[in-house]
């Protein structure tokens, strides 16, 4: 059995100082220094949502008794009665909003996750989707997001097997699911942005394109998320990636 991924915990871009303020004179990870260029996502003011399509099982039904982490059954020879899809918080632990998961339930029915394994001969394998549940009641200012108060959900990531999908492919399954994912900010030209040009976007109050979208026009972003495409790995196998808030500075 594999313990269901929770997201990686994603650092900031720079150290911080006393005032637990950012202090740009200081890189929190030397391998920062080396892309020229980043793919940058707005990051949304909510609650992180997985939703997960999984093998089912008598083995993998609930949580280890012990540890209280939640399993999938990825083996060939496991006792398998079908396929479900479970939505979970941050961690297995984190409590979800009885009004998002009503939302969640009918957005991602187990016949349209089961649709996007049509690309690929159908073949049967877990898919995991990483997004940010957002809107009224969620977080303070929430509601700035929705025009009706209702909530809502933003794709940021997606986990095929053991493969994190990159941005083309993500936005592809968005677009299956008939969910949108998390805006990409480009330069004037289309392209991906520097790290000067991202910091000096955040430091001066970036604007949210998903308010500007569906809700309150003007309204500050929280920040933004940055990554490579393709992916590229730092020495502890994690994929290179930095996040920086407005409130950082």
């Amino acid at each position: 059995m594999s313990k269901i991924h929770e997201y990686p915990k994603i650092d900031t871009l720079f150290e911080r100082g006393e005032d637990f303020k950012v202090d740009v004179t200081r890189i929190r990870r030397p391998e920062f220094e080396i892309p020229q260029r980043w793919l940058v996502t707005e990051k949304v003011d909510g609650t992180n949502v997985r939703v997960s399509l999984e093998r089912e099982c008598s083995i993998c039904s609930g949580p280890d008794p012990v540890s209280g982490d939640y399993f999938s059954c990825d083996t060939a020879d496991a006792p398998h009665t079908g396929w479900r899809v479970v939505f979970y918080g941050r961690t297995v632990a984190a409590q979800m909003p009885t009004f998002l998961l009503d939302y969640l339930q009918r957005t991602f029915t187990l016949e349209k996750m089961k649709m996007l394994w049509r690309g690929s001969g159908e073949a049967e394998y877990p898919i995991v989707l990483y997004g940010e549940g957002y809107g009224a009641r969620i977080q303070k200012g929430g509601g700035n997001y929705r025009r009706d108060g209702d909530v809502s959900f933003r794709l940021f990531d997606v986990l095929v097997g053991g493969t994190w999908l990159r941005r083309g492919d993500v936005e592809d399954v968005a677009q299956q699911l008939g969910v949108a994912p998390v805006p990409l900010l480009r330069t004037d030209s289309g392209g991906p942005l520097t790290t000067e040009q991202v910091v000096d976007l955040v430091r001066h109050g970036a604007r949210s394109f998903v308010a500007d979208e569906e809700g309150t026009p003007s309204t500050q972003a929280e920040g933004v998320v940055a990554f490579t495409d393709p992916p590229l790995f730092n020495g502890r196998g994690q994929r290179l990636m930095w996040k920086l808030k407005t409130k950082d500075f």
